[in-house]
């Protein structure tokens, strides 16, 4: 199996008929009276060169239908002059918006370590999240609750795209919700009917109908797909998108703080959202003295607003300055008062020795809507409760007063540990092995 056809495999998924159709449709291709085998499709470029046609078969009882899809998809790509894989990021992008965000690592190869790719994913997760909460309620913080219909889109709409080649660049795509996208253009034509048997068409048979260039007339003004101007406004997806593009915008030209800069009030006012800052500096982290840049690809069935970025770039020097925002967000939105932070331990510290009592924990928790990795000193008892809630994956409550250490999210100053629902757990499973629990129960051995 040669390059080709490994690409061929790997985007089988995406170059079938219906999109390949949906792809030409929205390039201005003329589709031709349809035969029941194959749909055919031309392009006059305008400017005197020879009608291009694309024969892209819809029968899949075919004998040769693998070989003749190959060829459709080989001359779209040889007539735009792109890759396969930059032909199938393009027919993708007809049903789904394409977010892109690459990571530029100090590493001169462009990769990052295996272990830091789930967090690039987290934190991407995270910038589209708070999007979606703001494209939902748009008086909304980007935090808090999650709405069902914002679960519905990271549930369902949103997924993971081919990788681009050439960096550590991940590609997330949120796919259109509207139908009007579903399936190719109906067309009012004349011509054979596409009912008719094979043997009853005038023409080439299916063995002489190969996708070549032909000197036919055709003009491109003979489809022209119907986009319906209120399409934008009713899709969702597409509303999170842009959501996304105008506030990582609007960060970007805060932390730049160039001729284009905005306050931190103005930035909140026009969109600037904590939990997006607060992504963008975990990229910066993982990005180790390198930068980030996002790009959108906008799908072309529906239309879009023109004022609505499809670039932006972090400089390093930018995104240094990503944690004295997020101290601004969390005085505004937190101030000095503890709050209780709830989650699973997913990490324990604490250095070797029979009198070490004490120790440094790690809890996932969903704080004001945003999940963050909030570390906690503790000692004693408090401690070997935490073991204890790590080893048996139980939820771990301390209350305390959130902050930065560094680029760490942890509790500051005093830490009081909820052990209440630890203590039912245990006592439950003394009883549950036919002892009797005392009224004051403490951790199991640990």
């Amino acid at each position: 199996m040669d390059v080709h056809e490994r690409e061929l495999l790997e985007f089988a998924d995406i170059f079938v008929p219906r999109r390949l159709s949906q792809f030409l449709a929205t390039e201005r291709w003329a589709p031709r009276p349809s035969r029941p085998y194959q749909q055919t499709w031309l392009h006059d470029a305008g400017d005197g060169s020879r009608v291009r046609a694309v024969h892209v078969p819809t029968d899949s009882a075919l004998i040769d239908y693998a070989k003749r899809l190959n060829e459709a998809v080989y001359d779209m790509a040889a007539i735009y002059d792109w890759s396969l894989s930059e032909l199938a990021e393009r027919v993708a992008s007809i049903q789904a918006d394409l977010y892109f965000v690459r990571v530029r690592d100090a590493s001169p190869d462009g990769t990052i370590p295996l272990h830091l790719a789930a967090d690039v994913l987290d934190s991407v997760e995270k910038l589209v999240k708070a999007a979606a909460n703001r494209a939902n309620n748009p008086k909304a913080s980007g935090k808090g609750r999650t709405s069902e219909r914002v679960k519905e889109f990271l549930e369902d709409d949103l997924r993971m795209g081919h990788t681009k080649r050439g960096s550590f660049i991940i590609t997330v795509a949120a796919r259109l919700q509207d139908d009007r996208t579903a399936g190719a253009p109906e067309l009012q034509q004349d011509g054979p009917d596409p009912d008719a048997p094979p043997e009853q068409l005038e023409g080439s048979t299916p063995a002489e109908a190969t996708s070549q260039d032909v000197a036919i007339e055709a003009s491109s003004d003979d489809v022209a797909p119907v986009v319906d101007d209120t399409a934008a406004s009713l899709d969702f997806s597409r509303r999170v998108m842009t959501t996304l593009s105008r506030a990582l915008s609007i960060t970007q030209r805060h932390l730049t703080e160039g001729d284009d800069y905005i306050g931190f009030d103005e930035a909140v006012a026009d969109g600037m959202l904590a939990p997006v800052v607060e992504a963008v500096e975990e990229l910066s982290a993982i990005a180790m003295g390198g930068g980030v840049e996002m790009s959108f690809q906008w799908a072309p069935s529906l239309p879009q607003q023109e004022d609505v970025p499809d670039t932006v770039a972090f400089s390093s020097e930018a995104l240094g300055r990503a944690p004295r925002t997020l101290e601004r967000f969390r005085r505004q939105d937190e101030g000095d008062d503890p709050i209780d932070i709830a989650g699973f331990v997913v990490a324990l510290e604490r250095e070797e020795g029979d009198d070490v009592d004490s120790g440094e924990v790690v809890i996932q928790a969903d704080v004001g809507g945003s999940v963050k990795k909030v570390r906690a000193e503790l000692s004693g008892t408090d401690y070997e409760w935490a073991v204890v809630a790590h080893r048996q994956r139980l939820p771990f409550t301390v209350n305390g007063q959130l902050g930065k250490k560094g680029n760490r999210w942890a509790v500051l100053g005093p830490v009081t540990v909820d052990t209440s629902f630890l203590q039912a757990w245990q006592r439950r499973r003394i009883e549950a092995l036919g002892g009797d629990a005392p009224e004051d129960i403490g951790p199991p051995e640990v």
